[in-house]
């Protein structure tokens, strides 16, 4: 009874777990898209050389922001392929020894992600606040 509740427990985690990074994940997609098309507007509009250099500076620093917060984005997008790939491995490396050993083994492994994806969310989180900053500045200084 005991080891039935810490299952459904255990269970129960992973459930939570999975649907709070399927959030993140679609919470992400919509940013990414949002500012893909934030770049497309902001360029396809743009038809005039900046009246100043701040205006320009605004302009560019918006744009790169926005590219670097959809890269890292991307990447950040990457880590749930990543993440799969790797359980997929584990579950096949525990059949294998399942077999080998003709027991059932209960392994409750932890799979790490690459140093890459933990710091890519975060950098794409604020590339898009910083290019929202930039965004606000450009508008404001155009507006003059």
């Amino acid at each position: 009874m005991y080891i039935d509740e810490i299952k459904k427990r255990v269970e129960l985690h992973k459930e939570i777990i999975d649907d709070t990074q399927n959030k993140l994940y679609t919470f992400l997609r919509y940013i990414i898209t949002l500012a893909s098309g934030l770049i497309a507007v902001l360029v396809s509009l743009k038809k005039t050389a900046s009246v100043t250099y701040f205006i320009h500076y605004a302009f560019c620093l918006t744009i790169v922001l926005l590219s670097l917060g959809i890269i890292f984005g991307v990447i950040a997008l990457y880590e749930e392929i990543y993440l799969l790939k790797k359980s997929q491995k584990v579950v096949r490396e525990n059949i294998l020894l399942m077999l080998d050993q003709k027991k059932p083994i209960d392994l409750i492994e932890s799979i790490s992600t690459h140093k890459i994806y933990k710091f890519s969310l975060p950098l794409s989180f604020v590339s898009f606040l910083f290019s929202l900053i930039s965004l606000v500045t450009y508008a404001i200084l155009i507006d003059k």
